[in-house]
């Protein structure tokens, strides 16, 4: 089963790592970290498995083809 996508910013991540050190996680953080470990450990099993394309990879994370053509 596909997880959920986890979005968060880099300021987000940084205060969750730092409630973690001080053992102060919220309910919403233990969801959160749920997700994370279901995530790495679906995108592990889909890497080793190789079911997954570089391209719907990056799909995933929103790296998708750009629209903008190159200049010259």
């Amino acid at each position: 089963e596909k997880p959920r996508r986890v979005d968060l910013s880099q300021a987000e991540a940084d205060a969750l790592v730092e409630r973690v050190k001080q053992r102060q996680l919220t309910a919403s953080d233990h969801e959160l970290l749920v997700g994370i470990v279901h995530f790495m450990f679906w995108l592990q099993h889909r890497v080793l498995e190789s079911k997954i394309s570089l391209r719907r990879l990056k799909a995933f994370f929103g790296f998708g083809p750009k629209s903008e053509k190159k200049r010259s």
